[in-house]
Protein backbone atom coordinates (compact mmCIF):
# COMPACT_ATOMS: atom_id res chain seq x y z
CA UNK A 1 0.00 0.00 0.00
CA UNK A 2 3.05 2.32 0.87
CA UNK A 3 4.09 1.91 -2.61
CA UNK A 4 1.20 2.97 -4.61
CA UNK A 5 0.97 5.89 -2.29
CA UNK A 6 4.91 6.68 -3.46
CA UNK A 7 3.86 6.01 -6.61
CA UNK A 8 1.06 8.55 -6.77
CA UNK A 9 3.22 11.08 -5.06
CA UNK A 10 5.73 10.91 -7.24
CA UNK A 11 2.99 11.39 -10.39
CA UNK A 12 1.43 14.35 -8.76
CA UNK A 13 4.76 16.20 -8.67
CA UNK A 14 5.17 15.29 -12.13
CA UNK A 15 1.99 15.90 -13.78
CA UNK A 16 2.36 19.44 -11.56
CA UNK A 17 5.86 19.87 -12.66
CA UNK A 18 4.56 19.29 -16.32
CA UNK A 19 1.76 21.85 -16.11
CA UNK A 20 4.09 24.54 -14.51
CA UNK A 21 6.62 24.08 -17.71
CA UNK A 22 3.78 24.36 -19.78
CA UNK A 23 2.19 27.51 -17.94
CA UNK A 24 6.09 28.85 -18.23
CA UNK A 25 6.53 28.43 -21.86
CA UNK A 26 3.10 29.85 -22.78
CA UNK A 27 3.78 33.33 -20.23
CA UNK A 28 6.65 33.56 -22.09
CA UNK A 29 5.80 33.25 -25.30
CA UNK A 30 3.27 35.56 -24.31
CA UNK A 31 0.44 32.55 -26.39
CA UNK A 32 -2.52 33.90 -25.73
CA UNK A 33 -4.82 30.35 -24.67
CA UNK A 34 -7.47 29.84 -22.23
CA UNK A 35 -4.94 27.58 -20.54
CA UNK A 36 -2.15 29.89 -20.18
CA UNK A 37 -3.45 31.56 -17.05
CA UNK A 38 -4.47 27.96 -15.21
CA UNK A 39 -0.87 26.26 -16.32
CA UNK A 40 0.90 29.83 -15.50
CA UNK A 41 -1.03 29.85 -12.12
CA UNK A 42 -0.03 26.12 -11.61
CA UNK A 43 3.95 27.05 -11.95
CA UNK A 44 3.49 30.15 -9.26
CA UNK A 45 2.23 27.97 -6.71
CA UNK A 46 4.34 24.60 -7.20
CA UNK A 47 7.65 25.88 -8.16
CA UNK A 48 8.75 27.53 -5.59
CA UNK A 49 7.18 25.04 -2.50
CA UNK A 50 8.84 21.97 -4.49
CA UNK A 51 11.80 23.69 -4.01
CA UNK A 52 11.78 24.47 -0.85
CA UNK A 53 9.92 21.23 0.05
CA UNK A 54 12.77 19.45 -1.44
CA UNK A 55 15.27 21.32 0.67
CA UNK A 56 13.34 20.30 3.48
CA UNK A 57 13.55 16.73 2.83
CA UNK A 58 14.23 14.42 6.31
CA UNK A 59 11.47 16.04 7.59
CA UNK A 60 7.40 14.65 8.05
CA UNK A 61 5.24 15.26 4.66
CA UNK A 62 3.16 17.85 6.76
CA UNK A 63 6.30 20.09 7.34
CA UNK A 64 7.32 19.88 4.14
CA UNK A 65 3.77 20.88 3.06
CA UNK A 66 3.89 23.74 5.34
CA UNK A 67 7.30 25.13 3.75
CA UNK A 68 6.41 24.80 0.85
CA UNK A 69 2.92 26.83 0.46
CA UNK A 70 4.95 29.61 2.93
CA UNK A 71 7.68 29.54 0.58
CA UNK A 72 4.84 29.98 -2.41
CA UNK A 73 3.23 32.37 -0.76
CA UNK A 74 6.48 34.68 0.21
CA UNK A 75 8.12 34.04 -3.41
CA UNK A 76 5.18 35.52 -5.23
CA UNK A 77 4.28 38.47 -3.10
CA UNK A 78 7.72 39.79 -2.98
CA UNK A 79 7.94 39.31 -6.33
CA UNK A 80 4.85 41.26 -7.19
CA UNK A 81 5.75 44.04 -4.43
CA UNK A 82 9.02 44.39 -6.53
CA UNK A 83 7.39 44.70 -9.69
CA UNK A 84 4.96 47.15 -8.35
CA UNK A 85 7.53 48.92 -6.72
CA UNK A 86 9.75 49.15 -9.69
CA UNK A 87 6.67 50.32 -12.11
CA UNK A 88 8.02 46.89 -13.95
CA UNK A 89 5.00 44.68 -14.22
CA UNK A 90 5.03 42.19 -16.78
CA UNK A 91 4.08 38.26 -16.35
CA UNK A 92 7.34 37.53 -17.96
CA UNK A 93 9.74 39.20 -15.86
CA UNK A 94 7.73 37.31 -13.06
CA UNK A 95 8.00 34.10 -14.50
CA UNK A 96 11.65 34.48 -14.65
CA UNK A 97 11.88 35.72 -11.25
CA UNK A 98 10.23 33.17 -9.69
CA UNK A 99 11.82 30.33 -11.60
CA UNK A 100 14.92 31.89 -10.60
CA UNK A 101 14.68 32.19 -6.97
CA UNK A 102 12.78 28.71 -7.06
CA UNK A 103 16.05 27.52 -9.18
CA UNK A 104 18.20 28.95 -6.17
CA UNK A 105 16.19 27.64 -3.74
CA UNK A 106 16.55 24.15 -5.44
CA UNK A 107 19.91 24.42 -5.20
CA UNK A 108 20.77 25.18 -1.96
CA UNK A 109 18.37 22.34 -0.80
CA UNK A 110 20.78 19.72 -3.14
CA UNK A 111 23.97 21.11 -1.83
CA UNK A 112 23.19 20.96 1.95
CA UNK A 113 22.73 17.68 3.74
CA UNK A 114 19.21 16.28 5.32
CA UNK A 115 18.34 16.76 8.43
CA UNK A 116 18.71 12.92 9.25
CA UNK A 117 22.09 13.08 8.25
CA UNK A 118 22.34 16.51 10.61
CA UNK A 119 20.53 14.58 13.43
CA UNK A 120 22.86 11.57 13.05
CA UNK A 121 26.15 13.23 12.82
CA UNK A 122 25.20 15.01 16.27
CA UNK A 123 24.64 12.07 17.73
CA UNK A 124 27.74 10.20 16.66
CA UNK A 125 29.73 13.84 18.24
CA UNK A 126 27.53 13.67 21.38
CA UNK A 127 28.82 10.40 22.37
Amino acid sequence: MQGIVRRLRWFAVGVALVASAAGAALVLADVASPIRAACALVFLLVLPGLAAAGAARGRDLQSALVIGTATSVVVNTATAAGMLAFDAWSPQVGVIVVAAVSGFLWAMGALSPSVKARTATADVESR
